[in-house]
């Protein structure tokens, strides 16, 4: 197999920014894949544009993302950061075995915390006026030095948390479709996805699955205190699923 032609697809995280993923990125194409990492519509660091995008907005750009590098002709490989790696979830139920392999990393099947607490509250409140943006608070990562001025949005919109939630529980239905190999990275320190989610991963996807804990970091696993090992580990997990060594 052609190694230059296979390629991988890296999505971003909720209210988060194509930066997250940089570091995979950079890796991937050190590896000599072809890499894209798309905007998803609505994150332009501004909550009033991402209160205007949809679960339909998200998915459709993540299918024509994939269709891009599936014209090559290559194995297209997807990883996704938290909400990114639910639409990587959506996107292979969908596609099947043409997604060459899943790198789900924070994989949020439950949320905890502030954004659990958001999952339910926001939107019973988020047609009020006074709760149509909710405060982010800190972001989940141990080493904060690792995210300062890093591109995101502030506020979380009510409207598009509801549309989050929408993609959240669809995926958690349809695990049993997505057959593709999968790497499962998740922190046992995170703060917004469960655990447990990597266990209802182990069990419910219908291919097979590769975990990796982390003991350091916590949910920006791609730019957090153990992203080297992240890198290193999606991109060997890709390389071989891939058709490379």
């Amino acid at each position: 197999m052609n190694r230059s032609m296979r390629s991988a697809l890296l999505l971003h995280g909720f209210t988060g920014d194509p930066w997250e993923m940089a570091p995979l990125g950079a890796a991937l194409a050190a590896a000599g894949f072809r890499v894209e990492t798309p905007r998803l519509p609505g994150h332009d660091g501004t909550p009033e544009t991402l209160e205007r995008a949809t679960r339909a907005d998200w998915t459709q750009a993540v299918g024509n993302a994939f269709d891009r590098l599936a014209e090559t002709g290559g194995p297209v490989c997807v990883a996704g950061l938290s909400m990114g790696a639910l639409l990587a979830l959506e996107l292979a139920a969908a596609r099947g075995l043409a997604v060459a392999g899943l790198a789900l990393l924070a994989t949020p099947l439950r949320f905890v915390g502030r954004s659990r607490l958001y999952g339910w509250l926001l939107p019973r409140l988020g047609v009020r006026e006074r709760w149509r943006f909710a405060d982010k608070g800190p972001r989940d990562v141990f080493d904060q030095a690792a995210v300062a001025g890093s591109p995101h949005t502030p506020k979380i919109p009510a409207r598009a948390f509801v549309e989050l939630e929408a993609l959240r529980r669809s995926v958690v239905r349809g695990l049993a479709a997505v057959r593709s190999p999968a790497l499962v990275v998740h922190a046992r320190k995170d703060h917004t996805a469960w655990p447990g989610s990597v266990e209802m991963l182990e069990r419910r996807l219908g291919g097979p699955v590769e975990t990796l804990w982390l003991e350091r970091a916590y949910h920006l696993v791609t730019v957090d205190v153990e992203k080297d090992l992240v890198c290193e580990s999606v991109v060997r997990f890709f390389d071989r699923v891939a058709g490379g060594r």
